[in-house]
C-alpha cells in the first residue's frame, strides 16, 4: 500500500510516521508520492493511504531573512549524489538550481524540505537547523515537489481545507494567494480532472497556507502550457517581490528569468553559473 502525504504540515514529534527515501540510485520519488508527518486517522482510498494534516498555525513573512545551506552531502549506496552543497539566499531573491537529469536536484530539495534525511549538512535561518528543528521549519518552509500532492478523489476546495481554515480560505480566494494563482476559477472541479496546471496552481496554494517566507518548487512549471507558466511566473514574482525566498530547480528558460543567482549540480558538487540569457551556453554546461 502506497502513502501519499501533503507536505509542510505543523506536528507533534510524538506523531511522527518514519520518512522514506527514493528509490536507490534516484533523484526524486515516484510521480505523485510526497512524503512527511502527519497526526490525523487516515481513510483509505483505492488501495492508497492517505494522511491529512491541516496545520493551526500562522506565520508572517520576515523581512531581511537569510537563509544558509552548509555542506549537504547524500549517498546512495556507492554512489555519492551530493558533495558538501554550499549556498546562501536572502529575502526576496529566487536560486535557480540547474543540472541535468538525475544530477541530484530534486534531492537536495526532498532534503531542504524534510522528506528524506541527508548524510551530513545542515539547513540554517536565523541560527536554526531547520533540519533538525521540525515545528521551525513547518513555519518557514514551503514545499511543491515535481508529483502532485493533492487528493484525486477531493475538489480543489476540499484540499484547500485540509490547509485552510474555511474564513482564511475565503479571504484568500477573494483577495490573496488563492486569487493571485486562479484557483476560484476552478473550486468544484475535482483533482482527477484538473489539467497539470490547475494541479500544479492548486498545490503551490495548499503549501503556502502558512505564508511560509521560504518557497521550495521542484521544476514547478514543467510540461505546462505557455498561459499555465505565466500564470505560475507571475505569482512567483509577487511572492518574491514580497520578500519571499525561491528555491526552484528547472530547465525552463521563463523560470530561469525569474531567478538572481544560478548554479549548477554536476559530479554532486553545486557550481554557480552566470547565466545571460545564451541557453546553448547553458546547455553545454550542464
Amino acid at each position: 500500500m502506497g502513502i501519499s502525504l501533503l507536505s509542510g504540515t505543523n506536528l507533534n514529534n510524538s506523531a511522527r510516521i518514519p520518512l522514506q527515501s527514493p528509490p536507490s540510485g534516484g533523484d526524486s520519488f515516484p510521480s505523485g508520492e510526497a512524503f512527511s508527518h502527519c497526526r490525523a486517522k487516515p481513510p483509505l482510498t483505492q488501495g492508497r493511504l492517505y494522511i491529512l494534516c491541516k496545520p493551526t498555525f500562522c506565520y508572517m513573512r520576515r523581512n531581511n531573512m537569510q537563509i544558509e545551506i552548509n555542506n549537504i552531502a547524500k549517498k546512495y549506496k556507492k554512489k555519492q549524489v551530493l558533495q558538501d552543497i554550499n549556498l546562501v539566499a536572502e529575502s526576496g531573491s529566487c536560486i535557480g538550481i540547474l543540472g541535468a537529469n538525475g544530477c541530484g536536484k530534486s534531492t537536495l530539495l526532498s532534503i531542504l524540505a524534510r522528506v528524506q534525511s541527508c548524510d551530513r549538512g545542515s539547513f540554517l535561518c536565523d541560527g536554526v537547523d531547520l533540519l533538525k528543528n521540525a515545528k521551525e521549519h513547518a513555519q518557514l518552509v514551503g514545499y511543491v515537489p515535481q508529483g502532485t500532492p493533492l487528493i484525486e478523489e477531493l475538489s480543489a476546495k476540499d484540499n484547500l481545507l485540509l490547509w485552510y481554515g474555511r474564513k482564511k480560505m475565503e479571504q484568500e480566494l477573494r483577495d490573496g494567494v488563492l486569487s493571485l494563482l486562479g484557483i476560484h476559477e476552478f473550486l468544484s472541479v475535482p483533482v482527477s480532472k484538473m489539467s497539470g496546471g490547475m494541479k500544479k496552481r492548486l498545490s503551490i496554494g495548499c503549501a503556502m497556507s502558512s505564508d511560509p517566507p521560504v518557497l521550495l518548487l521542484d521544476e514547478p512549471t514543467a510540461a505546462l502550457d505557455l498561459a499555465c507558466k505565466q500564470s505560475i511566473a507571475a505569482y512567483l514574482r509577487h511572492y518574491k517581490e514580497k520578500g519571499g525566498i525561491l528555491l526552484l530547480t528547472t530547465h525552463d528558460v521563463m523560470e530561469l528569468d525569474l531567478c538572481d543567482a544560478w548554479y549548477i549540480i554536476r559530479d554532486g558538487v553545486l557550481v554557480p553559473f552566470d547565466y545571460d540569457g545564451d541557453v546553448q551556453k547553458l546547455v553545454e554546461s550542464l
